[in-house]
């Protein structure tokens, strides 16, 4: 079980103090280097004569060695990291206003679920039970597999948690995880299918967004049914058209509302606008792109 956090703002401040931690570090890496510089050794005296005739006396102290670098290594942050507990490495809201916390443990990270509300956090699931079935579903080890999967570190993205089913990526995969059953079946975890090329897929992966013949529509992950959304669009006057720079897809511009339910996007009317032909060089023959 997770220690409680009073609130949510007490887990805003988390990132801010992890700032503060390192900053303080790198000030005390610096003054380690500075007073290391004269252990053992007396200043440099270096004397000149001003341009009155006086005798002018400079005392600095020795030039860093190797051995002060070393020292002052020690206090950068990758050697501080392990130092450094209970920092918030990713957060995602949900929509009940609770909220999912990748924090930093001495072993590496977990995952806990937080209600601002009620002031309280549980861990969210068994990180070592989800390794295991990440290994099953990849079908090889650690090793072999694009992402490693660390008991201790687990590196998922973008979590949605639904009633007992949460969803996240991993590995460039995505995934559903059923909470109820994760430690009795080894179907607790199943890989989503991925959306074909040039799809849009929402924040909670039930949707993909595409273009069809200049409009714009949606089809869903789980049964692949399709809902046209617009219906005027048209050569040179579509929606969500990739085609206005120098890099073109046939993929939408778009952005899904964190909550899944509503896209943002523009229609793009270039009927005016003249084509332009690219030639590119190449051995044997030039390419042309218009």
């Amino acid at each position: 079980m997770a220690p409680a956090l009073q609130s949510g703002s007490n887990m805003m401040k988390q990132p801010l103090n992890a700032r503060r931690f390192f900053a303080l570090a790198a000030v005390c890496s610096s003054i380690l280097l500075l007073s290391s510089c004269g252990d053992g050794e007396s200043p440099t005296t270096v004397q000149s004569q001003s341009e009155q005739g006086e005798i002018v006396t400079d005392s600095r102290p020795p030039s860093p060695t190797v051995e002060d670098y070393r020292r002052a290594e020690q206090m950068l942050a990758p050697n501080m990291m392990p130092l450094l507990v209970d920092e918030i490495r990713a957060h995602y809201w949900q929509q009940d206003d609770r909220l999912i916390v990748r924090r930093r443990t001495e072993q590496g990270s977990d995952y806990v679920l937080v209600d601002p509300i009620a002031g309280s956090s549980v861990e969210l699931f068994d990180s070592a039970r989800v390794a295991a079935l990440l290994k099953l579903q990849t079908g090889a080890e650690a090793a072999d597999t694009a992402e490693k999967i660390d008991a201790n570190d687990l590196n998922l993205r973008n979590l949605v948690l639904e009633a007992n089913e949460l969803r996240f990526d991993f590995s460039g995969d995505r995934f559903a995880l059923n909470l109820d059953t994760i430690l009795s079946s080894d179907a607790a975890l199943t890989r989503l299918q991925a959306p074909p090329p040039h799809q849009f897929l929402s924040p909670d992966g039930e949707r993909a967004a595409f273009i069809r013949e200049h409009n714009l529509w949606v089809r869903s992950t789980r049964d692949e049914s399709e809902v046209q959304l617009t219906f005027d669009g048209s050569a040179d006057y579509g929606y969500a058209t990739n085609s206005a720079g120098w890099i073109q897809d046939p993929g939408p511009v778009l952005l899904w509302s964190p909550d899944s339910s509503k896209i943002a996007t523009f229609r793009q009317d270039s009927r005016e606008v003249k084509t332009l032909t690219l030639v590119e060089t190449a051995v044997g023959h030039p390419r042309v792109d218009t």
